[in-house]
């Protein structure tokens, strides 16, 4: 069975002033990005006490393609009942993703000189909630991550240093960018 969870601000979750489906998750601020993230994560986890406790399943696993593979991976980190775990051209830093995608990385820069804020601010205040921040609950043999090799926007090196992260979990390359 698979169960197809949305994230805030996504499909039908998004505000109908919303021109982009997502796009109210990273336009907020970083106050709204954050409670983004914590909004996401207590969903997963609801949805998992749902599945185990009152349905009776056994085994589940998470996956997540592009910013669910962001909350994917960060969920290896809080949550031990999951039987794997496999983030899709995860990300593993909000700041640096924008900052390495044409043309995000000039808002960003708009963004940080009219705050005075610097990449290592940014940094800061988004590490509670990198995949990198908690080691992993589960073993390297229940983690995958699936990596496009050509990918702009969650470049190969968030793949590589979550796996680094995560025990030399296994990754695949895919031939492709951040679209499968």
């Amino acid at each position: 069975d698979v169960v197809l969870k949305t994230l805030p601000h996504h499909g039908p979750r998004r505000s109908s002033f919303a021109s982009i489906s997502g796009l109210d998750y990273v336009s907020g601020g970083i106050e709204s990005l954050n409670q983004s993230v914590i909004q996401s994560t207590y969903d997963i986890r609801c949805l998992v006490d749902y599945l185990i406790e009152q349905r009776g399943v056994e085994k589940v696993g998470l996956t997540g393609l592009s910013l669910g593979g962001y909350t994917t991976a960060l969920m290896a980190g809080l949550e031990g009942r999951l039987q794997f775990v496999m983030p899709v051209v995860p990300i593993i830093s909000i700041p640096d993703a924008m900052m390495e995608w044409k043309p995000l990385d000039r808002a960003l820069l708009h963004i940080m000189r009219k705050f005075d804020v610097s990449m290592r601010d940014l940094r800061n205040t988004m590490a509670f909630h990198s995949p990198l921040t908690r080691a992993p609950l589960l073993p390297p043999e229940r983690l995958m991550i699936i990596a496009g090799m050509g990918d702009r926007m969650a470049s190969p090196r968030h793949a590589e240093a979550l796996q680094a992260h995560w025990g030399h979990c296994a990754l695949h390359w895919f031939e492709g960018s951040h679209v499968l």
